[in-house]
């Protein structure tokens, strides 16, 4: 496999082995938010987003991140780039507008796409560019700390999801 990536505290787990997880994790939300009484559709596990759900009558498309192996970490793992060209991947061309990054059913933390890009880009390189993940992607950990105050982002547990500030 050669070297493992440096992603900081956080325990490598090839995509091939987590592919499963994150994808029930993603099957697990969009069930929780349909059970809510929300319309859930598009399920498609693409690239753009992973679902879309409309959530007291706004259309939201809706990426979720599993980091369930990660939630001692107190970071948000966003991706920027994807490969040896470099190519831009995750938040940078992601069509979701929420993104839900998965700790627990006790912990998911939740933020609005676009202003967390612009977030990033105003930190201006304080988070440093790393390697993650064995597909030689590249990005960014966030300290959960530095988002949390902010109205475009949210902590909640899994069973209280659709009260979120984001969707009212």
């Amino acid at each position: 496999m050669g070297s493992v990536p440096d992603i900081g505290e956080r325990k490598y787990v090839p995509f091939s082995e987590s592919l499963p997880d994150a994808q029930a994790v993603e099957a697990r939300v969009a069930g929780t938010i349909f059970k809510q009484g929300y319309w859930v559709g598009g399920v498609c596990h693409a690239a753009s987003n992973d679902f879309d759900a409309t959530i007291r009558g706004r259309a939201y498309k809706i990426e979720v991140k599993d980091e369930s192996n990660y939630i001692a970490t107190n970071n948000l793992c966003v991706e920027l780039f994807q490969g040896v060209a470099h190519k831009p991947s995750g938040i940078s061309v992601s069509e979701s507008n929420i993104c839900i990054h998965y700790f627990s059913d006790d912990r998911i933390v939740m933020f609005k796409t676009q202003p967390m890009r612009l977030h990033i880009k105003d930190k201006n390189g304080e988070y440093n560019l790393r390697p993650f993940g064995d597909n030689h992607n590249q990005g960014i950990l966030v300290p959960i700390s530095d988002v949390t105050n902010k109205p475009w982002c949210d902590s909640v547990r899994l069973n209280e999801i659709t009260k979120s500030k984001l969707f009212l």
